[in-house]
């Protein structure tokens, strides 16, 4: 009796020290539904986000398309848009009232919902006036209405988003907490105990690491900065800039697998440690002090590294090559932030700018250049009435015999001893609208200081050429600025001017409009940071290009291996027989010439120009 009165105990035992486990568990299971529910939620909040600007930008291509009368492009960007428009509405009805084919429950949050019902006459605006453009593409009104408000729907749907990643969150933190009482109470169970405990930690891995990628995941990057000083760190904010055309083009599946492989890479520069996927096509790495090296040389470093591991083509299960930009913005250690958010939010903000200028990465080294840029951020308003705007010249040379061919000219920002780079305030300008004034500025001061005849650089060859970059705001609203009659009506003669463009600016069609207009009245037109993955569907965009510039990082890159080197060779021998006019930029002369010597030994020793190493 004894014996089995102890047995009895000892279940009553078992089942008293494994009932909070089967208690953990079927919270755990209860709680998934939510979880479900709040990665729909999340995801299609942030797909709102996105489709907000898709829209505004396919509708400003639909009213483009009606300003030339292209009707292919026309039907096919109203069918997209009629597409689009059904979605965002349906999707905005689910995020409020649910939707069971998306995995969305009627939204019980009164935060989310008050966000939600405050912008609602905004978005249906929005849409009646996408409705009206579709209507009747000639209703300005409305596409300027669109154009100006976007940006704030998008930000509506980012809080949205936010709001839903805040309470997932608690979730995720209310779910640790039971995941460790069931790990605890496992241990001291049977196997029962041990098998569940595996399935604990296989979930908790899941709410730390990407699934895609394997890196860590926004809600990580916040949870081991718990643990790290904040002033021994350096923080890295990486945004790909051509990965949305590879994932609308081929699929999601090939962007998956582009983000593997960017992800891989990546992993090969910072480590795994500190490196996470926060979003999307962004990624963050934290590079802790390194008392035997400098902190700036030690950026430097990183960042050619990343940028050469990023240059090389990434190649998908078809074996087709893929090449992604980047976007990059750094904030040192030496800055001495003191709050996490807002070193986040800083390198963010420093990497949107940097998408001003191709393959930029902007740096924000110490607290006074933090302080410098505030400051000329205050001042960029008056910055012409004011004459604060120089120019600069970069020379540019022969391969073969080392001759002054051309200037590269770009502005340079003067404020009292004070003097940025056009790189360091264009992002400035772009935010509030001013590139186009720049452009004129720039074109003005050329023609004032060509006439002075003051100028060495107007001195030394009456064949030599001057380059300057015209932005797309520019370039596309070209028939309302006047920029073309501000260029024809300069004195210098327009043979000496060269205008260059970003590479993707040739996929507008009002753009290559405003490019040919310039072309007939005799400019030279040329292309900035050329990608290698240029295809013969492609060269018709190329037939109006006189010269092509391979930039800073690319050129670097291949001629870093011998068989890069041969990619290269080709790439020039094939620009160059198509009568294109070649500049390498930031590169080792004397390896370039013995990667090119052919060309100098031939007569088409004057196709080739380069740029100083800096």
């Amino acid at each position: 009796m004894r014996k089995n009165s102890l047995a009895y105990r000892n279940i009553i035992i078992l089942i008293l020290s494994i009932f909070p486990f089967f208690v953990g568990i079927g919270i755990s299971v209860y709680n998934s539904s939510d979880t479900e529910y709040f990665s729909a939620a999340i995801n299609i909040a942030g797909s709102q986000r996105m489709r907000t600007m898709l829209i505004s930008n396919y509708m400003q291509s639909y009213y483009d398309a009606h300003s030339v009368n292209n009707s292919d492009e026309i039907k096919n960007y109203r069918d997209i848009l009629e597409t689009e428009i059904t979605k965002y509405q349906r999707y905005f009805h689910a995020l409020q009232f649910g939707d069971d084919e998306l995995g969305l429950k009627r939204n019980e949050f009164d935060e989310i919902i008050d966000e939600l019902v405050f912008f609602t006459p905004k978005l249906e605006r929005y849409v009646s006036s996408i409705n009206r453009v579709l209507i009747d593409p000639n209703s300005e009104e409305d596409v300027v209405y669109v154009a100006q408000h976007a940006m704030e729907i998008k930000d509506h749907f980012d809080t949205v988003t936010v709001l839903f990643k805040k309470i997932n969150d608690k979730y995720i933190y209310r779910q640790r907490y039971i995941d460790m009482l069931m790990i605890a109470f496992g241990a001291v169970v049977t196997m029962i105990g041990l098998v569940l405990s595996i399935k604990i930690k296989d979930k908790e891995y899941h709410a730390n690491y990407d699934y895609l990628t394997k890196l860590k995941n926004r809600h990580s990057l916040f949870e081991d900065t718990k643990d790290l000083v904040i002033y021994n760190c350096t923080l890295f904010f990486i945004d790909l800039n051509r990965f949305k055309m590879i994932n609308d083009t081929y699929g999601h599946s090939t962007g998956d697998e582009i983000l593997v492989g960017v992800s891989s890479r990546l992993k090969s520069v910072f480590g795994s440690q500190f490196l996470y996927r926060y979003g999307g096509d962004e990624f963050i790495a934290i590079l802790e002090d390194n008392y035997e090296e400098k902190t700036r040389a030690r950026i430097e470093k990183t960042i050619s590294h990343v940028r050469q591991v990023l240059s090389e083509p990434i190649m998908d299960s078809h074996h087709r090559k893929h090449y992604v930009g980047l976007s990059m913005g750094v904030v040192s250690s030496d800055v001495q932030v003191d709050d996490w958010d807002q070193l986040v939010n800083l390198s963010d903000d420093l990497m949107y700018d940097s998408k001003s200028v191709s393959g930029h990465v902007i740096v924000c080294n110490t607290k006074e250049e933090l302080e410098e840029r505030m400051k000329f951020s205050n001042q960029v308003d008056d910055v012409f009435s004011k004459g604060s705007l120089n120019l600069h010249y970069d020379p540019v040379y022969s391969l073969c015999d080392d001759s002054l061919k051309l200037y590269n000219v770009t502005s340079i920002w003067e404020e009292g001893q004070e003097r940025l780079k056009a790189s360091e305030f264009l992002p400035i300008l772009k935010r509030k609208g001013l590139l186009t004034e720049l452009d004129k500025n720039t074109f003005e001061m050329l023609d004032l200081q060509y006439k002075s005849k003051g100028n060495q650089y107007f001195e030394t060859n009456e064949d030599t050429k001057f380059i300057v970059t015209v932005a797309k705001d520019t370039l596309r609203n070209y028939k309302t600025n006047d920029i073309v009659n501000i260029i024809q009506n300069l004195e210098m003669p327009l043979e000496k001017i060269i205008i260059k463009v970003q590479e993707d600016l040739l996929n507008y069609p009002v753009i290559l409009d405003a490019l040919l207009e310039l072309k007939n009245r005799g400019i030279i037109l040329a292309i900035d940071n050329i990608t290698i993955d240029v295809t013969i569907k492609e060269s018709i965009k190329y037939q109006n290009i006189n010269m092509i510039k391979i930039g800073n990082s690319l050129s670097r890159a291949l001629l870093e291996k011998d068989f890069t080197k041969k990619i290269i060779s080709e790439f020039i021998d094939m620009l160059v027989a198509t009568d294109h006019i070649i500049i390498i930029e930031g590169v080792n002369i004397d390896e370039l010439r013995l990667v090119l010597e052919h060309h100098c030994k031939s007569s088409l020793e004057d196709k080739i120009l380069y740029t100083h190493k800096k």
